[in-house]
């Protein structure tokens, strides 16, 4: 029997990626420790440079640590656009994007001698509807690394979807670099949309999806999302920075007003949903004024979460191009000063929950602690619950909260 080990790093789409690769694997081998495994897997992000830096220190260790026999598989990003350095620095057994499915399978044929598929028994399910962007932003190599947008065809997903119901999922999360793009290389009008009325004729308790652009976020599907009993009220919409000069610069393809308009109209049809965005500090171009800005948009909006990251360059995009450099002791300041205010923000909105109930969707149970979201996608630690209450929606009645979770018992 082998031994593997998968490493994920970066996005959503890895984690579901690492997890397909996973169930494949299960089937035929165990997972165990790098030092011990016959296959180590490391599944890397391009993203931004810091998180490079990290992928190659994490493959130098386990170029260490590893058996002598032991076989380095890099899959992901990095594995796309560095895979000269990866090849020459860790002579790797297999290196490359591998990031659909019958790639994966392929993995698993390569290791096992046949690419046996097993089920994935878990609450929440991911499910990858498109690949790939097409935006072309100045910051971003995904659309180097990934290439151009691909939808899978909708039959294949809704036969997916059922697929994944049928094995006991309660929740599906429907993915893609920009999932609301879903269909346009397909030819089909609103094909977000209609992708999304189908899946919510299969009676999962929850669906949610990740991740959209603002640039082709249509204000009139809100209206239309409100009509799907069963959504997950998370939106999560990147704004990079409330600067129009800098979303100029970034070729993001909206203003802050767009952009403000659209969230404007979720708070209006859905009053409890969890708003998050990206944001990005330090853009070449960024001065004072522009970062000030931000902090304007972040207090105005009151996102329930701000996921904020320092700008660096990455070959191949346009931004690697601009001049006029934000120091990096700048960056770092204007990266605190924003984690500041939006840690006020979301204890701010949290606490509103405190001595409320909410439902929430058990998805882990440990000790008698669960973990799960409520409808607006906001993590719920609730206790005295028990594995009978796995995949149920549990009425929880919140006594505290912190910066990341919600805190209560089962009423």
């Amino acid at each position: 029997m082998i031994k593997y080990y998968i490493k994920t790093f970066g996005c959503q789409m890895n984690v579901y990626t690492s997890s397909y690769l996973k169930s494949i694997l299960n089937s035929k081998g165990i997972e165990s420790r790098p030092e011990d495994a016959d296959y180590i897997i490391v599944n890397t992000c391009a993203v931004r440079e810091k998180v490079k830096q990290k992928i190659i220190s994490y493959l130098g260790k386990v170029d260490k640590i590893k058996k002598e026999d032991a076989k380095l598989i890099v899959i992901g990003c990095l594995s796309e656009v560095e895979k000269e350095e990866i090849n020459k620095k860790f002579k790797p057994y297999l290196v490359g994007l591998f990031d659909k499915e019958s790639d994966l399978e392929n993995i698993g044929k390569i290791i096992e001698g046949d690419g046996h598929k097993t089920k994935i028994n878990s609450v929440s399910r991911y499910l990858p509807v498109i690949f790939g962007c097409d935006h072309f932003c100045s910051y971003c190599i995904v659309p180097f690394a990934r290439g151009r947008e691909k939808s899978k065809n909708l039959e294949d997903v809704i036969k997916e979807a059922e697929e994944i119901y049928y094995e006991g999922a309660k929740e599906i999360i429907l993915l893609g670099q920009n999932v609301n793009d879903y269909g346009k290389d397909l030819k089909i009008d609103d094909g977000f949309m209609v992708l999304l009325k189908e899946i919510s004729k299969i009676p999962f308790q929850r669906i949610s999806f990740l991740t959209s652009h603002p640039k082709n976020f249509k204000i009139k599907w809100i209206s239309e999302l409100k009509d799907i009993q069963n959504l997950l009220q998370l939106f999560h919409l990147p704004v990079q920075s409330g600067s129009n000069k800098v979303l100029s610069l970034m070729r993001r393809g909206y203003t802050k007003e767009i952009y403000s308009e659209i969230i404007e109209k979720i708070k209006e049809e859905f009053p409890f949903a969890s708003i998050t965005t990206d944001i990005l500090v330090g853009f070449p171009g960024e001065d004072e004024s522009d970062f000030l800005e931000t902090v304007d948009l972040i207090k105005k909006i009151e996102f329930d979460r701000s996921f904020v990251f320092i700008y660096s360059k990455r070959p191949l995009t346009k931004g690697y191009q601009y001049e006029d450099e934000v120091p990096h002791n700048e960056k770092l300041r204007r990266i605190n000063y924003l984690i500041k205010i939006q840690d006020e923000i979301t204890l701010k909105r949290y606490s509103e929950y405190i001595g409320k109930e909410v439902e929430v969707l058990i998805e882990n149970i440990k000790g008698g602690i669960g973990i799960g979201k409520e409808k607006g996608g906001r993590v719920v630690v609730v206790e005295d619950v028990t594995n009978d209450d796995i995949g149920k929606i549990v009425k929880t009645k919140i006594g505290r909260v912190n910066i990341r979770e919600l805190f209560g018992k089962k009423c």
